[in-house]
């Protein structure tokens, strides 16, 4: 057994950096954070090292994102600024993913959240089992969904984008697929000959290709692209309309009138007037900025001035208290109303 939070070694030219803090589900900290970046940086100045291969040692699932209980915890300690450190690290870690010099695979089960989808979302070449969900629950604990995820889904049409980050909704691996969040989705069953043949491929000359060929096969001989009527993108499209709304607003009076006689829209409608009215305001927001610029580095940076504003508000506090701490799931948003939502504020942290 390791106890070490990240296991860090390397072998046939190959690097290998294992989440392992298997109780928290590989919850991020900033041990954890400093770890893996400290890795990478290891790994792509040595010349011995082609790849990296990014997993997670524990069965328990890939990564339940951030620590989001420390971070609640240094606002109740008044240690903001060691809250902003920590979200300006984790950013750090995720533009580092997003713009190595060398390939970077991800392989992925179970959980795949938050600050662990800015690990894996990145990644240059990303599998996923088949029993792996990913989600960006952010709006319900009263935050900004962070992490460059934003940068990710411009990739895709904006009505699924918006639809995904607003509800917060868990999606499988063959909608991430479709949302630009995985590239391979293969049984669970398969996980160690898939990762065998992940590790043959690292060690080929033409690494790229070896790579591209597996995702290939798997992709094509599950057919995981292919949209079913019960995909998330599928419901999404049934509430095109409203999910094109120009702000949160407007989504909402949209989805309101959809959902008098269509049940997915009532569903989306439910879940949206339970999350928090200004993390539901700048979510789009933000979204909506990283599509002008559709630049990863301007995400990020308006990813972290967010969170240092939505970290410091009572709503963080009360989300997590709610969803995680005392789990009544009933939190008590300021402002209750959607009306009454400071959206200017939201605009001035942006462009500050």
């Amino acid at each position: 057994m390791n106890d070490d939070e990240v296991i860090i070694f390397s072998k046939d030219k190959i690097g290998f950096i294992q989440l392992n803090r298997p109780k928290a589900i590989n919850a991020l900290n900033l041990n954890m954070i400093n770890m893996i970046d400290a890795a990478l940086s290891e790994f792509e100045n040595d010349d011995l090292i082609d790849v990296v291969l990014l997993e997670s040692a524990t069965k328990r699932g890939f990564c339940a994102g951030g620590d989001i209980r420390l971070s609640r915890q240094y606002i109740l300690d008044g240690q903001t600024q060691e809250m902003y450190d920590f979200f300006k690290k984790e950013y750090n870690l995720d533009g580092h993913i997003a713009k190595y010099k060398k390939p970077i695979v991800v392989l992925a089960d179970g959980i795949v959240m938050g600050g662990g989808l800015g690990l894996a979302g990145h990644a240059t070449y990303r599998f996923a089992t088949k029993n792996t969900i990913f989600a960006m629950p952010e709006a319900a604990i009263g935050f900004v969904c962070d992490c460059g995820i934003d940068f990710l889904l411009t990739k895709i049409e904006r009505h699924i984008s918006l639809a995904f980050l607003l509800s917060g909704q868990a999606i499988s691996a063959n909608d991430a697929i479709e949302l630009n969040l995985t590239d391979c989705v293969f049984p669970k069953e398969g996980f160690p000959q898939i990762r065998e043949q992940l590790l043959k491929a690292m060690k080929q000359e033409n690494i790229d290709a070896a790579i591209k060929k597996i995702i290939l096969k798997e992709n094509d001989s599950s057919k995981t692209t292919s949209l079913s009527k019960e995909s998330f993108s599928t419901k999404v499209n049934s509430c095109k309309q409203a999910f094109s709304g120009k702000n949160i607003k407007q989504i909402k009076n949209l989805l309101e009138q959809q959902a008098k006689s269509e049940q997915t829209a009532k569903e989306f409608y439910d879940i949206l007037q339970k999350h928090c009215p200004t993390s539901l305001s700048a979510i789009i927001i933000s979204h909506d900025k990283a599509r002008t610029h559709q630049d990863i580095d301007k995400t990020l940076e308006t990813d972290l001035s967010l969170a240092a504003m939505m970290g410091k508000r009572d709503d963080f506090a009360e989300g997590v208290r709610a969803v995680l701490i005392d789990k009544d799931q009933n939190p008590n948003w300021q402002p209750k109303c959607q009306n009454e939502v400071d959206e200017g504020a939201v605009y001035a942290q942006i462009d500050k």
